[in-house]
């Protein structure tokens, strides 16, 4: 699973596994993709937090080991990475939503199992927050701001689901369920007016 951010005519991805994991950076003019300077550490299972090319975050992940879990928080300025204050619990393909300055993460595996914890980031440090109301991982995640994101679909604990929760800034409600349960779908949008498409079907 890759990272990215920003819009349909400036954006950017990151990480993702070719295999083994890779660093590989590219961004996107609303025509071409051009590479750009690699993140600091390869991974896969990342998750991109930000709605700018060049205001963005790139947290979690892990490396070519599938039980080394990565808890880095790197940020990107358009030109290049700087790592920042890691998060609480080291894990991969998370939900993630907000900007690089007031974002949050949710869901993911850990090196126990998939979790339900959610961090907020204030710009400076990660804070653990309520959980989602249901645990799990390569979950779709959207919306502009901390205090109004969407999680949608994920995996577990043994197969695809159909859960759709919206977060007001203080804790998880859930809502009505998606049409296709599925996992490891791309999801953007605000958490009152989102898109989720793609991902994997349920596991049989």
């Amino acid at each position: 699973a890759i990272g990215g951010g920003g819009t349909q005519t400036s954006a950017i991805v990151f990480g993702g596994e070719i295999p083994p994991a890779s660093a590989a950076v590219e961004e996107y003019d609303g025509s071409s993709w051009t590479a750009a300077t690699a993140v600091p550490t390869a991974r896969t299972g990342i998750c991109g937090v930000g709605q700018s090319q060049s205001a963005i975050l790139a947290v979690g992940g892990y490396d070519a080991a599938p039980t080394n879990f990565y808890a880095g928080n790197n940020s990107w300025n358009g030109t290049s990475w700087t790592e920042l204050a890691d998060i609480n619990t080291a894990r991969k393909t998370m939900g993630g939503a907000g900007t690089n300055t007031a974002g949050m993460i949710f869901g993911g595996a850990s090196a126990v199992a998939n979790t339900d914890e959610t961090e907020t980031w204030n710009g400076t440090s990660w804070t653990e927050v309520a959980d989602l109301n249901n645990n799990r991982r390569a979950e779709g995640g959207c919306g502009e701001v901390n205090t109004a994101a969407l999680c949608a679909a994920g995996e577990g604990p043994s197969t695809a689901n159909d859960y759709t929760e919206i977060w007001n800034g203080t804790s998880w409600t859930e809502v009505a369920q998606l049409n296709m349960a599925r996992y490891e779908a791309a999801c953007s949008g605000t958490s009152t007016a989102a898109l989720i498409f793609g991902g994997s079907p349920p596991i049989t």
